[in-house]
Protein backbone atom coordinates (compact mmCIF):
# COMPACT_ATOMS: atom_id res chain seq x y z
CA UNK A 1 0.00 0.00 0.00
CA UNK A 2 1.49 3.74 -0.90
CA UNK A 3 2.20 5.50 2.63
CA UNK A 4 1.47 9.49 2.47
CA UNK A 5 3.58 11.17 4.63
CA UNK A 6 2.77 14.40 6.48
CA UNK A 7 3.81 18.01 7.59
CA UNK A 8 5.86 15.96 10.55
CA UNK A 9 7.03 12.76 8.12
CA UNK A 10 4.76 10.15 9.45
CA UNK A 11 3.60 7.86 7.03
CA UNK A 12 0.12 7.54 6.58
CA UNK A 13 -1.70 4.39 4.49
CA UNK A 14 -5.26 5.51 4.66
CA UNK A 15 -6.28 2.10 6.18
CA UNK A 16 -9.34 4.51 7.25
CA UNK A 17 -11.91 6.06 4.53
CA UNK A 18 -14.07 9.04 4.90
CA UNK A 19 -16.74 5.66 4.68
CA UNK A 20 -14.84 3.74 7.44
CA UNK A 21 -14.47 6.96 9.62
CA UNK A 22 -18.37 8.12 9.19
CA UNK A 23 -19.33 4.47 10.04
CA UNK A 24 -17.49 4.83 13.02
CA UNK A 25 -18.73 8.38 13.77
CA UNK A 26 -22.48 6.60 13.27
CA UNK A 27 -21.67 3.83 15.61
CA UNK A 28 -20.22 5.73 18.37
CA UNK A 29 -23.13 8.51 18.38
CA UNK A 30 -26.28 5.85 17.69
CA UNK A 31 -26.70 4.17 20.75
CA UNK A 32 -29.12 2.91 24.25
CA UNK A 33 -29.70 6.45 24.29
CA UNK A 34 -31.98 6.73 21.20
CA UNK A 35 -34.45 3.42 23.04
CA UNK A 36 -34.39 4.72 26.63
CA UNK A 37 -34.67 8.33 26.37
CA UNK A 38 -37.30 9.27 24.08
CA UNK A 39 -40.36 8.69 26.94
CA UNK A 40 -38.35 10.49 29.22
CA UNK A 41 -38.09 13.54 26.83
CA UNK A 42 -41.18 13.69 26.02
CA UNK A 43 -42.41 13.80 29.42
CA UNK A 44 -40.93 17.71 29.17
CA UNK A 45 -41.39 18.05 25.20
CA UNK A 46 -44.70 15.94 24.95
CA UNK A 47 -44.79 15.11 21.17
CA UNK A 48 -42.30 17.30 20.02
CA UNK A 49 -39.57 14.70 20.54
CA UNK A 50 -38.73 15.36 16.54
CA UNK A 51 -38.09 18.69 17.10
CA UNK A 52 -35.76 18.41 20.43
CA UNK A 53 -33.58 16.03 18.85
CA UNK A 54 -33.10 18.22 16.02
CA UNK A 55 -31.91 20.91 18.50
CA UNK A 56 -30.22 18.96 20.01
CA UNK A 57 -28.05 17.90 16.79
CA UNK A 58 -28.33 21.83 15.68
CA UNK A 59 -25.98 22.53 18.97
CA UNK A 60 -23.72 19.40 18.72
CA UNK A 61 -22.47 21.15 15.59
CA UNK A 62 -20.32 23.71 17.05
CA UNK A 63 -19.02 20.52 18.97
CA UNK A 64 -18.08 18.35 15.61
CA UNK A 65 -16.57 21.63 14.05
CA UNK A 66 -14.28 21.76 17.45
CA UNK A 67 -13.09 18.17 17.25
CA UNK A 68 -12.52 18.23 13.10
CA UNK A 69 -10.78 20.92 13.47
CA UNK A 70 -8.55 19.86 16.51
CA UNK A 71 -8.17 16.34 14.46
CA UNK A 72 -7.18 17.65 11.43
CA UNK A 73 -5.14 20.01 13.12
CA UNK A 74 -3.14 17.38 15.32
CA UNK A 75 -4.12 14.18 14.02
CA UNK A 76 -3.59 11.33 16.60
CA UNK A 77 -5.23 8.31 17.45
CA UNK A 78 -5.02 9.52 20.92
CA UNK A 79 -7.68 11.41 19.58
CA UNK A 80 -9.20 13.98 23.06
CA UNK A 81 -6.22 12.47 24.90
CA UNK A 82 -4.16 14.49 22.35
CA UNK A 83 -5.71 17.58 22.49
CA UNK A 84 -5.36 17.50 26.25
CA UNK A 85 -1.50 16.94 26.04
CA UNK A 86 -1.50 19.93 23.06
CA UNK A 87 -3.30 22.11 25.58
CA UNK A 88 -1.65 21.79 29.17
CA UNK A 89 1.23 20.37 28.20
CA UNK A 90 2.89 16.52 28.81
CA UNK A 91 2.46 17.47 32.48
CA UNK A 92 -0.51 16.17 35.78
CA UNK A 93 -2.41 18.37 34.73
CA UNK A 94 -3.14 16.70 30.96
CA UNK A 95 -2.22 13.17 32.65
CA UNK A 96 -5.01 14.15 35.50
CA UNK A 97 -7.58 14.59 33.05
CA UNK A 98 -6.53 11.52 30.96
CA UNK A 99 -6.79 9.04 33.68
CA UNK A 100 -10.31 10.71 34.52
CA UNK A 101 -11.23 10.13 30.51
CA UNK A 102 -9.85 6.44 30.57
CA UNK A 103 -11.77 5.39 33.73
CA UNK A 104 -15.19 7.40 32.21
CA UNK A 105 -14.39 5.10 29.05
CA UNK A 106 -13.86 2.09 31.49
CA UNK A 107 -17.34 2.45 32.81
CA UNK A 108 -19.21 3.41 29.87
CA UNK A 109 -17.84 0.30 28.32
CA UNK A 110 -19.22 -2.00 31.14
CA UNK A 111 -22.62 -0.54 31.18
CA UNK A 112 -22.07 -1.35 27.22
CA UNK A 113 -21.46 -4.76 27.77
CA UNK A 114 -23.71 -4.96 30.49
CA UNK A 115 -27.01 -4.01 28.35
CA UNK A 116 -26.02 -6.01 25.72
CA UNK A 117 -25.89 -9.03 27.72
CA UNK A 118 -29.07 -8.56 29.15
CA UNK A 119 -30.65 -8.16 25.45
CA UNK A 120 -28.97 -11.03 24.27
CA UNK A 121 -30.03 -13.39 27.39
CA UNK A 122 -33.90 -11.77 26.82
CA UNK A 123 -33.41 -13.24 22.92
CA UNK A 124 -32.04 -16.54 23.75
CA UNK A 125 -34.84 -19.02 23.73
CA UNK A 126 -33.24 -21.42 26.77
CA UNK A 127 -33.08 -20.08 30.38
CA UNK A 128 -29.71 -18.75 31.10
CA UNK A 129 -27.81 -18.52 34.55
CA UNK A 130 -27.08 -15.08 36.36
CA UNK A 131 -23.55 -15.32 35.74
CA UNK A 132 -24.05 -15.37 32.24
CA UNK A 133 -24.32 -12.00 31.83
CA UNK A 134 -20.71 -11.50 32.88
CA UNK A 135 -19.55 -13.90 30.62
CA UNK A 136 -21.13 -12.68 27.74
CA UNK A 137 -19.73 -8.95 28.91
CA UNK A 138 -15.94 -10.53 28.91
CA UNK A 139 -16.58 -12.33 25.52
CA UNK A 140 -17.71 -9.05 23.87
CA UNK A 141 -14.52 -6.87 25.41
CA UNK A 142 -12.75 -9.78 23.70
CA UNK A 143 -14.11 -9.79 20.83
CA UNK A 144 -13.90 -6.28 20.30
CA UNK A 145 -10.16 -5.72 21.20
CA UNK A 146 -9.44 -8.83 18.63
CA UNK A 147 -10.84 -6.68 15.84
CA UNK A 148 -8.70 -3.40 16.75
CA UNK A 149 -5.43 -5.73 16.90
CA UNK A 150 -6.13 -7.21 13.84
CA UNK A 151 -5.90 -3.72 11.54
CA UNK A 152 -7.64 -0.62 11.65
CA UNK A 153 -8.64 -1.61 7.98
CA UNK A 154 -10.67 -4.08 9.73
CA UNK A 155 -12.02 -1.69 12.27
CA UNK A 156 -13.35 0.46 9.79
CA UNK A 157 -15.47 -2.53 8.09
CA UNK A 158 -16.32 -4.02 10.66
CA UNK A 159 -17.95 -0.67 11.84
CA UNK A 160 -19.73 -0.26 8.61
CA UNK A 161 -21.01 -3.93 8.59
CA UNK A 162 -22.22 -3.57 12.12
CA UNK A 163 -23.60 0.09 11.31
CA UNK A 164 -25.14 -0.91 8.27
CA UNK A 165 -27.20 -3.94 10.08
CA UNK A 166 -28.39 -1.16 12.39
CA UNK A 167 -29.45 1.41 10.17
CA UNK A 168 -31.66 -1.34 7.82
CA UNK A 169 -33.34 -2.52 10.85
CA UNK A 170 -34.50 1.17 11.88
CA UNK A 171 -35.35 1.45 7.87
CA UNK A 172 -37.56 -1.21 8.71
CA UNK A 173 -39.29 -0.03 11.89
CA UNK A 174 -39.59 3.73 10.23
CA UNK A 175 -41.52 2.07 7.46
CA UNK A 176 -43.69 -0.36 8.97
CA UNK A 177 -44.35 1.97 11.98
CA UNK A 178 -45.48 4.96 9.16
CA UNK A 179 -47.70 2.57 7.38
CA UNK A 180 -49.59 2.66 11.14
CA UNK A 181 -49.10 6.33 12.02
CA UNK A 182 -51.65 9.07 12.63
CA UNK A 183 -49.99 12.42 11.95
CA UNK A 184 -52.38 13.80 13.86
CA UNK A 185 -51.47 13.07 17.45
CA UNK A 186 -48.64 15.80 16.77
CA UNK A 187 -52.05 18.28 17.28
CA UNK A 188 -51.96 17.38 20.88
CA UNK A 189 -49.42 18.64 22.80
CA UNK A 190 -50.70 17.78 26.50
CA UNK A 191 -50.19 21.75 27.74
CA UNK A 192 -46.49 21.41 26.95
CA UNK A 193 -44.57 24.62 26.74
CA UNK A 194 -41.94 25.04 23.59
CA UNK A 195 -39.98 25.60 26.92
CA UNK A 196 -39.90 22.06 27.20
CA UNK A 197 -38.43 21.37 23.97
CA UNK A 198 -35.36 23.40 25.33
CA UNK A 199 -35.23 20.87 28.35
CA UNK A 200 -35.33 18.02 26.42
CA UNK A 201 -32.43 18.98 24.28
CA UNK A 202 -30.61 19.30 26.75
CA UNK A 203 -31.16 15.84 27.60
CA UNK A 204 -31.04 14.36 24.01
CA UNK A 205 -27.68 15.75 23.52
CA UNK A 206 -26.21 12.64 25.51
CA UNK A 207 -26.94 10.83 22.37
CA UNK A 208 -25.08 12.30 19.95
CA UNK A 209 -22.34 11.94 22.37
CA UNK A 210 -19.45 9.33 20.76
CA UNK A 211 -18.52 11.63 17.61
CA UNK A 212 -15.18 12.29 19.16
CA UNK A 213 -13.90 8.38 18.71
CA UNK A 214 -13.50 9.51 14.95
CA UNK A 215 -10.34 11.85 15.58
CA UNK A 216 -9.18 8.87 17.14
CA UNK A 217 -9.25 7.28 13.79
CA UNK A 218 -7.17 10.69 11.75
CA UNK A 219 -4.22 9.18 11.69
CA UNK A 220 -4.66 6.82 9.88
CA UNK A 221 -6.40 9.09 7.28
CA UNK A 222 -4.76 9.67 4.16
CA UNK A 223 -5.59 13.20 4.52
CA UNK A 224 -6.78 14.21 7.59
CA UNK A 225 -7.24 17.77 7.15
CA UNK A 226 -9.76 16.91 4.47
CA UNK A 227 -11.28 13.65 5.08
CA UNK A 228 -12.10 14.06 9.24
CA UNK A 229 -14.16 17.09 8.89
CA UNK A 230 -16.44 15.31 6.19
CA UNK A 231 -16.57 11.81 8.09
CA UNK A 232 -17.54 13.74 11.25
CA UNK A 233 -20.28 15.70 9.90
CA UNK A 234 -21.68 13.14 7.92
CA UNK A 235 -21.96 10.62 10.70
CA UNK A 236 -23.88 13.49 12.66
CA UNK A 237 -26.34 13.99 9.59
CA UNK A 238 -27.31 10.19 9.58
CA UNK A 239 -27.61 10.13 13.10
CA UNK A 240 -29.72 13.72 12.98
CA UNK A 241 -32.15 12.17 10.35
CA UNK A 242 -32.06 8.76 11.80
CA UNK A 243 -33.31 10.26 15.76
CA UNK A 244 -35.97 12.44 13.94
CA UNK A 245 -37.57 9.84 12.04
CA UNK A 246 -37.32 7.21 14.66
CA UNK A 247 -38.50 9.39 17.34
CA UNK A 248 -41.41 10.58 15.02
CA UNK A 249 -42.81 7.44 14.11
CA UNK A 250 -42.72 6.57 18.45
CA UNK A 251 -45.08 9.67 18.77
CA UNK A 252 -47.17 8.95 15.76
CA UNK A 253 -48.05 5.27 16.61
CA UNK A 254 -46.99 5.13 20.85
CA UNK A 255 -48.60 6.26 23.41
CA UNK A 256 -46.01 8.71 25.15
CA UNK A 257 -45.76 8.89 29.31
CA UNK A 258 -47.83 10.89 31.03
CA UNK A 259 -46.32 14.16 31.71
CA UNK A 260 -46.09 15.86 34.83
CA UNK A 261 -47.77 19.15 33.09
CA UNK A 262 -50.96 16.54 31.63
CA UNK A 263 -50.83 15.54 35.61
CA UNK A 264 -50.74 19.14 36.93
CA UNK A 265 -53.34 20.24 34.38
CA UNK A 266 -55.84 16.87 36.14
CA UNK A 267 -55.66 17.88 39.44
CA UNK A 268 -55.97 21.65 38.49
CA UNK A 269 -59.30 20.56 36.63
CA UNK A 270 -60.44 18.73 39.48
CA UNK A 271 -60.25 21.27 42.16
CA UNK A 272 -61.99 23.78 40.10
CA UNK A 273 -64.63 21.54 39.55
CA UNK A 274 -64.94 20.73 43.04
CA UNK A 275 -65.08 24.38 44.02
CA UNK A 276 -68.20 25.07 41.67
CA UNK A 277 -70.07 22.33 42.96
CA UNK A 278 -69.26 23.09 46.39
Amino acid sequence: MTETPDATGQARTGSITVTSATAIGVGGMMGAGLYTLVGLASTTAGVWVPLAFLVGGAVTVFSVHSYAKLGARYPSRGGAAQFLIRCFGDGVIAAGLNVFQFLGWIIAMALYCAGFAGYLRALLPWHTPEWSGKAIGIGLIVAVVAVNLIGTKFVGRSEIFVVTVELAILAVFVVLGLTRADPGRFADNGGHSWLGIFFAAGLLYVTYEGFGVVTNSAADMRDPARELPRAMFQALGIVMVVYVLVSAVIVMTLTLPTTRATCSQTRVSRCSAASASS
